[in-house]
């Protein structure tokens, strides 16, 4: 796009930059109103700009970082920056959501899908505040055409960034994303991928909230109902269960920590194995709700009463932690605040609020409830 110099008045009390900016902007919306343009024009560059104005390049880096932040302009890397057709037509910018392939019908950790859900629902939420719209994808199912047709997919100016749920499997998307300067957001990243831009929760701190509390209820006898330590959710679970029994004094018994599938099914047939090996067991602490619930069928088909004879936490607080009788004591896992905090910062990122890469930490809390009580007596 061709810059029609305009007058730069240096007795003005008006910053330079500022008057830059200013005529900068009455181009671009010259270039605007010749009609509907199929492709976005890149700009001239600073040093051309710079010989342009009479100033230097720093004055112009903060001319156009002014139209940057408004949307007037995008840039990407190694190419330049370009006008955003999308940012003057006023149409809403769009949120790139990526998502693993089949999470909604993964039925062997249904878990997974109930926490989908809560970070879709918080994003959504988060971009209509800022009016933006969301736009679901599946990279996977590009297969085998892979990244470069993922990146043909949308336009640089017309989307905010890319917001992903998870983050193994998205390593080369991403390096691509940094390299082309698009904002992206790992949501429910872990706390120690700090080299990515994320929003996460500690799950080791959460399930030792749960022990902990087990612990001044006077339990001894705690076991873990987990999921494979390979995966690194389960993993922090495993941390924060033995760092909370390290701490309260109590030793670590491998007898009392099971690893089983996500349904219900699964937590009931564990925790029958369990009792009927461990029947000195007087808490449970589970990795999810549901493995929580199948613990809590399965404690009273053995004869024990909630929360009498013994006490169950999960972790998550879904819809059936509240509903279940009594109510379920979980770990509140805020995933739709991960998914709204995930929105936010992807916006700090794309008007350059944030320096990447940036972590924010979604406190887990402990919500009490009825299956939780104090040990019984002799324990």
């Amino acid at each position: 796009m061709e810059i029609i110099r305009g007058k730069v008045d240096r007795s003005s009390r008006s910053p330079i930059y500022r008057q830059i900016a200013a005529i900068l902007h009455a181009n671009i919306l010259s270039y605007a109103k010749c009609g509907p343009n199929d492709h976005d024009q890149p700009i001239p560059t600073e040093r051309e700009l710079s010989t342009l104005f009479g100033v230097q390049r720093a004055t112009i880096r903060k001319a156009l970082g002014e139209l940057l932040d408004r949307g007037l302009l995008y840039r990407i890397r190694g190419k330049g920056t370009f006008v955003n057709a999308t940012g003057l037509s006023g149409r809403r910018k769009q949120i790139e959501i990526v998502a693993a392939s089949g999470i909604m019908q993964n039925t062997s950790n249904p878990f997974s899908w109930f926490l989908f859900y809560d970070l879709f629902r918080g994003v959504t939420v988060g971009a209509d505040e800022l009016d933006c719209h969301c736009h679901l994808t599946d990279v996977a199912s590009w297969q085998p055409a892979g990244v470069s047709n993922f990146f043909d997919y949308f336009k640089p100016g017309g989307c905010m960034g890319v917001i992903f749920f998870g983050y193994p499997g998205y390593e080369a998307i991403i390096e691509h994303l940094k390299a082309m300067d698009i904002p992206y957001v790992v949501a429910d990243g872990a706390k120690k991928e700090v080299d990515i831009n994320r929003v996460f929760t500690d799950r080791e701190k959460g399930i030792s909230l749960a022990v902990a509390h087990l612990l001044d209820q006077g339990h001894r006898r705690i076991a873990l109902l987990n999921g494979p330590l390979t995966d690194k959710f389960f993993q922090e679970r495993y941390n924060g269960y033995e760092r909370a029994l390290r701490l309260g004094g109590v030793p670590l018994n491998s007898a009392l920590v099971l690893e089983c599938g996500g349904n219900i099914a699964d937590g009931h047939l564990a925790t029958k194995d369990l009792l009927a090996r461990c029947p000195e067991v007087t808490g449970i602490v589970a990795a999810t709700d549901l493995r929580a619930l199948g613990a809590m069928d399965a404690a009273r088909e053995c004869g024990r009463y909630i929360p009498r004879d013994i006490s169950i936490i999960g972790y998550h607080d879904s819809y059936a932690a509240v509903a279940h009788e009594p109510p379920l004591t979980t770990v509140r896992l805020p995933a739709y605040e991960m998914g709204n905090q995930a929105v936010r910062l992807l916006r700090a990122l794309s008007v350059r609020q944030a320096d990447p890469p940036v972590g924010r930490e979604v406190a887990a809390e402990l919500v009490i409830r009825g299956s939780t009580a104090k040990a019984p007596p002799g324990h």
